[in-house]
């Protein structure tokens, strides 16, 4: 296609040349430049110049691309184009033309005060003659204290947005929240920089003397307290799956060890909400494992653990179950994909993973692929990536078929990463269609001592979590009180209004059975 493309000149940025370099890639690119809207406060500069000087962050395009910026808007034929790509950030974008919008706004200085507030921003992208939203984000903003990086992940989305809206036909489903309703940003300037002053020097100060945020897992059965699993404080375990075998369950997890910062697969017997054991490691690679979903087909079990720093989606089949893996094949490389979750369904294996654009975290959008065997070989889904909201994208645990109907955990990362669970019921399935529904979400926070929760899975009366308990000073005494039990009910309260398997777990229920075997059960 022939784009034009309308940049603001007095707020160039290095993400609209890399805008145009990957537009450039697959269509022909003609920039214009606007010079409506003024340059931001001066303030606001200097502080934005601080803090990329802290962290040695370019942000200004290149001597070449300023230097190809020499058509004005009024010199647009609107006829020689076949899509007009404004960002110019007027009020009024060009009739026709493809736009950005922050929270409504084509205006970035509202996604700056959104930024300031500590909030996550809402990204759309919609033509200015059609109120339909073609695409949109609430990107995970993983560091909130510091502007700069909130502004390069929303760009960088912003940039994939604009690429996703020239391919689609039709409308997203609009994400559901009330925008109307949303709370104004409340913060300014001056109030952000005395944050971000006291935290970062509070965390540098801390970072010596404690470790920093880590995860632990906690068993539970019949439907008792959650009894956590103390780790070494040499590493931290998160991430686990049960499946039980000859009559024993083990559960299988990351263990992270802090020295060479890596994660191995390890795994242990489970004998009633204790380990018979430590966990022993069971699988090592070059580059970090977590994630170690077991399933079995055939009478062959096997296991996905993520492997997203190599880029990698690996099958490996057990050998001696649990103890030795053998890599059997890579089904999807060359993407980093977290937390790959399989299911069987409708004659069909499906691959539901987080993924992230260059520039942004890895935890706000799901992709889906699907295959005739579990071997592969794989395919996009025609809508990938089919949601990107930082609230319920990323995978939280095995995804539970019963009856006839698919729940799936995710993480909720608005606030933080891993900082509670959302369960979604998948309504609709096809490898052009795909439709979710909130039906039950929990956030650790309202634990006294809890930072974070981000798996959990079952298999029959027994479950398993991991939580983030913070820093090692902060958390532990409240743990050993009343957390742990209140945890439990608060999990159950929550979770069984709309969790059939949740309510009563036992060993005959469907989710035990799920949990062995609902990688080849079908489901109507």
């Amino acid at each position: 296609m022939r784009i034009a493309l309308i940049l603001p000149q007095h707020r160039l940025g290095l993400w609209h040349e890399q805008l145009a370099q990957r537009l450039g890639a697959k269509h022909s690119i003609f920039p214009f430049i606007d010079d409506t809207v003024p340059r931001y406060p001066r303030t606001l500069l200097a502080w934005l110049s601080v803090e990329r000087l802290i962290y040695r962050q370019q942000h200004l395009p290149s001597a070449a691309f300023m230097k190809s910026l020499q058509n004005r808007t009024d010199e647009i034929n609107d006829g020689a184009f076949d899509v007009v790509v404004d960002l110019s950030e007027r009020a009024q974008p060009r009739p026709g033309s493809l736009s950005v919008h922050y929270d409504g706004s084509t205006d970035s200085l509202a996604l700056i005060d959104r930024l300031l507030g500590r909030q996550t921003p809402h990204l759309t992208v919609s033509q200015s003659d059609d109120s339909r939203v073609l695409v949109q984000s609430l990107p995970e903003i993983d560091d909130k204290l510091r502007l700069t990086r909130g502004l390069q992940i929303c760009f960088a989305r912003g940039t994939a947005l604009i690429e996703q809206s020239l391919s689609r036909q039709q409308p997203v489903e609009r994400i559901a929240e009330d925008l109307a309703a949303r709370q104004p940003p409340s913060s300014n300037l001056t109030s952000y920089i005395g944050r971000f002053v006291g935290a970062k020097a509070t965390a540098k100060l801390l970072n010596r003397f404690f470790p920093p945020d880590r995860w632990q897992i906690a068993l539970r059965n019949n439907g008792g307290s959650f009894v956590a699993v103390v780790d070494d404080g040499k590493r931290y375990y998160a991430d686990p799956f049960l499946f039980r075998y000859q009559g024993q369950t083990f559960v299988l997890l990351e263990d992270y060890c802090r020295a060479i910062r890596k994660g191995v697969i390890s795994a242990a017997e489970v004998v009633g909400d204790r380990l018979a054991s430590n966990p022993v490691p069971v699988l090592e690679r070059p580059y970090h494992l977590s994630y170690p979903v077991v399933l079995e087909e055939a009478g062959t079990i096997y296991m996905l653990p993520e492997s997203s720093a190599n880029k990698t989606v690996e099958l490996y089949r057990a050998v001696a179950f649990p103890w030795q893996w053998e890599r059997e094949k890579i089904l999807i490389q060359g993407v980093a994909l977290a937390d790959a979750t399989p299911v069987f369904h409708q004659n069909r294996w499906w691959l539901f993973a987080a993924a992230g654009d260059p520039g942004t975290t890895g935890q706000d959008e799901l992709v889906i692929f699907y295959s005739d065997r579990l071997t592969g070989p794989w395919q996009p889904h025609a809508r990938n990536p089919v949601k990107s909201d930082c609230r319920s994208a990323r995978p939280a645990g095995r995804i539970v078929c019963e009856h006839g109907r698919l729940f799936r955990p995710a993480q909720n990362c608005e606030e933080r990463y891993g900082s509670g669970i959302v369960w979604q019921e998948i309504i609709e399935l096809t490898p052009s269609r795909f439709y979710e529904k909130e039906v039950a979400r929990f956030d650790a926070s309202s634990i006294p001592g809890l930072k974070g929760l981000h798996t959990v899975n079952q298999s029959g009366s027994l479950q398993v979590i991991d939580i983030n308990p913070g820093r090692a000073f902060a958390g532990l005494a409240h743990l050993a009180g009343d957390s742990m039990p209140r945890l439990a009910r608060d999990l159950d309260v929550t979770f069984s209004r709309a969790l059939p398997h949740w309510r009563n777990p036992a060993a005959d229920h469907p989710a035990a059975a799920a949990s062995r075997h609902s990688f080849t059960s079908r489901v109507a």
